[in-house]
């Protein structure tokens, strides 16, 4: 019976340890997924009665950028649902950075 209560801490770390790596993956490969989706948001701007699409987004200066968007329609709707995916896999990142900190948090009490 002793035995295995001290085979349980060492099998826990080493899950905990494992999950840490696959975790540690998983951030990278959000992070080179969002360095390839475009940031910002689509604002459409009216000149002259006629409708434009633009991607607004703040460059690495800090200066506020509009991108024309060409292509029409579908291309517009490709470049926003490519800005939504960048929404989710930026949350997604936060919550793995955060479950990161926290088998840290652990691993270090032991």
């Amino acid at each position: 019976m002793s035995q295995r209560k001290e085979n349980k801490p060492v099998v826990i770390h080493g899950v905990l340890c494992d999950e840490y790596e696959r975790i540690g993956r998983m951030v990278e490969i959000h992070r080179a997924e969002i360095a390839k989706m475009p940031k910002g948001v689509v604002r459409e701007k009216r000149v002259q009665g006629r409708v434009y699409s633009y991607l607004h987004f703040r460059d690495s200066d800090g200066k506020v950028k509009d991108v024309y968007i060409k292509g029409g329609d579908p291309a517009i709707a490709a470049v926003k649902d490519q800005v939504a995916q960048r929404k989710q896999r930026e949350s997604a990142l936060k919550q793995f950075r955060r479950e990161l900190k926290e088998i840290e948090r652990i691993l270090k009490k032991k």
